[in-house]
């Protein structure tokens, strides 16, 4: 979930999502800010930030940033949960994040065009 609400309120590329790390999600005033890094022309990066305001959400990303301990919380962003809700140190793939489209249209069961 977590995952789907940074991803389309900042609509990230899929490059973007895997480069997201825990520095890069801040907490201000029950607001969640993210910081993009996105790749321009000639190479260069260019350092933009969108913020997720909505109560429901926010609460959501707080709850996932707050599985990881302090230590933990560096490197990327989006990792997987231990089944004691834990935080823990395997990241969520590429393929992983490219599934989410499809597997939430499944859960929605929207039709197969």
């Amino acid at each position: 979930k977590v995952a789907a609400i940074v991803s389309v309120n900042g609509a990230l590329r899929k490059s973007e999502q895997l480069q997201l790390s825990f520095e890069d999600v801040t907490i201000e005033n029950n607001q969640i800010k993210v910081a993009i890094h996105r790749l321009q022309q000639q190479g260069k990066f260019k350092i933009s930030s969108f913020l997720i305001s909505e109560l429901p959400s926010t609460q959501l990303v707080i709850k996932y940033i707050n599985f990881f301990e302090e230590s933990e919380r560096n490197d990327r962003f989006f990792r997987k949960l231990s089944s004691e809700l834990k935080g823990s140190k395997a990241v969520i793939g590429e393929h992983t994040l490219a599934s989410f489209p499809r597997r939430i249209a499944e859960f929605l069961k929207l039709p197969h065009v």
